[in-house]
């Protein structure tokens, strides 16, 4: 049997099950204090987050963060902002992350987890322009890549000097410093 366990604060046993729009599986409990229902969150360790942890916003982020403000978790912060937490636009930051392939939350300085996933960053390994998605650094690329040297024919306009204030400015410079030669 699989280990659950739960992304929210769970505040009683008690509660209805269902199925998010997202795919994950919820629970609706009652709060004693306010009297509205919390849902909450519930996923399995070791299978992947709703559409691996990919939201809207960033497309190649697999991960969600959990928020010390409210304890929630969200796959960004623009989505932690457009939330009902009143304190999302104070510019908390996450404390802890949860794999978006494996599900598992640790903190958020971890680079790699466990299951492999890279985290922290999708460096480019490639040495060649891929249609965008691989080396962009054309100090990088390989002399064979056409993307390369692509730009380094353009010439720089030199209108401002002929027209405008600034040129203006200039020609009477040059003649003043005429009028004093002579």
């Amino acid at each position: 049997m699989a280990k659950r366990f739960v992304a929210g604060q769970l505040e009683g046993s008690s509660g209805k099950r269902g199925v998010s729009p997202d795919g994950t599986a919820t629970k609706t409990t009652k709060s004693n204090k306010k009297g509205g229902k919390q849902v909450v969150e519930t996923f399995v360790l070791g299978q992947p987050l709703p559409h691996n942890g990919v939201c809207d916003h960033y497309k190649h982020s697999l991960r969600w963060f959990r928020f010390q403000c409210c304890g929630k978790t969200f796959p960004c912060d623009v989505c932690h902002d457009s939330s009902d937490c009143p304190e999302a636009n104070l510019g908390k930051f996450a404390s802890r992350m949860i794999c978006g392939l494996c599900s598992k939350e640790q903190s958020s300085s971890v680079k790699v987890c466990s299951c492999g996933n890279d985290v922290a960053s999708k460096k480019s390994t490639s040495r060649h322009w891929e249609g965008g998605a691989g080396c962009r650094d054309s100090l990088q690329m390989s002399r064979w890549d056409k993307q390369k040297y692509r730009g380094q024919n353009k010439t720089e306009s030199k209108k401002f000097k002929r027209v405008g204030a600034e040129s203006k400015r200039r020609r009477d410079n040059a003649n003043g410093d005429a009028d004093v030669q002579q």
